[in-house]
This record gives structure tokens, C-alpha cells and sequence, in this order.
């Protein structure tokens, strides 16, 4: 390998790091909250949801009492914490992540190439709650990081090699407009459009 791959894959794998830091940092945080909640929790009303911020998913309600996706039907039911666009990627929770040839993307997949100079296509569009595979194949020269900024998205940050094909199943999150970038600090401003609807 030569210097410069070497240096790039470095600060991948410091962004990784920090990425993962962060997310156990959060979990411990809402956990935290979660479970000195549910101890104060004396019935069964649903909270009111809030609006969707920054193309983040709203918060839910349910008839059994929900916090932010969180189960929270009674004081001794064990606490259930559903979130797998914001788990961390490549964990058991995250949608799973799998290295393909190019010929054999699905063909229903979003196909999405990333290069030095950016992304094709810039933009497409998915149905809320919808079943979504995406591909994503680096092109040209170099490690690409494909990321949406927003947290509530990060389990489909997906990292490829030069000629590599990633393809990602998720089901596709509120209506609203979520950029995506190419993380690598040289490439950020590279960047897309998912629109939900």
C-alpha cells in the first residue's frame, strides 16, 4: 500500500471510532433516561408526538406508552429499545450490510456509484415505511464513506473500497429530505439527497 491509501485509510478509521464513541456515549445516555422513566411511569397514557426536526423521524405514540420508541407498557415489563437506523453500523441491531459483485445488485436496488467527484445520482426519492436496498459502488480511485449526517440514519453508514459494491436493506424512514455525504474530510462536500414521501 502506498503512503497517501494508508493515510486515508487512517482517517477512516478514526471517523469510525469517533462514530462508535459517540453511539455508546448516546445509548448509555438514553438507557440512562429510559430506565429512570420507566420507574416513574404510574399508567398507560401515550405522549403526544413532535414534529419531525431536520428530517429526523418523529418521536411515536402508543397506546401502551412509548418514549422515543421505547416499550414502556409497565414498571416490571423489561425495556425494549428499538432502533436500528440508529444503531451502530455493522451491529446486530443495524440493518446488515453485504459486499456484492456489481453484476449481482438486486435489481429493484437504488444504485448509487461515489467517486472523487461526487455522487450518481445526486438524488432519489423512497416511500416512507417501504422496504428500501440500496447500493452504493465506489468508482475510481479511493475509499469513499457513504454517511447521512443525521443521526437518526446512522446504521446505513457504509464504507467501500475502490471497485466495491455495498448493498444495504432498510425500511425507509418519515416523509422528509436526508442528505447524504461522502465522509472522507477531503470529499464531504460531496453530498446527495434521499426524499422520503
Amino acid at each position: 500500500m502506498n503512503k497517501k491509501k494508508l493515510i486515508i485509510l487512517g482517517i477512516v478509521a478514526l471517523i469510525l471510532l469517533a462514530v462508535l464513541i459517540a453511539a455508546l456515549s448516546r445509548n448509555q445516555t438514553v438507557m440512562s433516561k429510559v430506565n429512570s422513566g420507566s420507574k416513574n411511569i404510574t399508567n398507560n397514557s401515550a405522549t403526544p408526538s413532535t414534529p419531525a426536526q431536520n428530517g429526523s423521524a418523529p418521536a411515536t405514540a402508543g397506546t401502551a406508552g412509548t418514549a422515543g420508541g421505547t416499550s414502556l407498557s409497565s414498571s416490571t415489563a423489561p425495556v425494549i429499545v428499538s432502533t436500528p437506523l440508529s444503531a451502530m453500523p455493522g451491529s446486530t441491531e443495524a440493518p446488515k450490510q453485504e459486499t456484492v459483485e456489481v453484476t449481482k445488485v438486486p435489481s429493484k436496488a437504488i444504485k448509487l456509484s461515489v467517486s472523487n467527484d461526487g455522487f450518481t445520482p445526486k438524488e432519489f426519492t423512497v416511500s416512507a415505511g417501504k422496504s428500501v436496498t440500496l447500493a452504493v459502488t465506489s468508482v475510481g480511485d479511493g475509499t469513499h464513506v457513504f454517511l447521512f449526517p443525521n443521526a437518526s440514519l446512522m446504521a446505513l453508514t457504509m464504507m467501500v473500497s475502490n471497485g466495491e459494491t455495498k448493498v444495504i436493506t432498510f425500511d425507509a424512514p418519515a416523509a422528509g429530505t436526508y442528505q447524504f455525504r461522502d465522509d472522507i474530510p477531503s470529499f464531504r462536500a460531496n453530498v446527495g439527497t434521499m426524499i422520503v414521501k
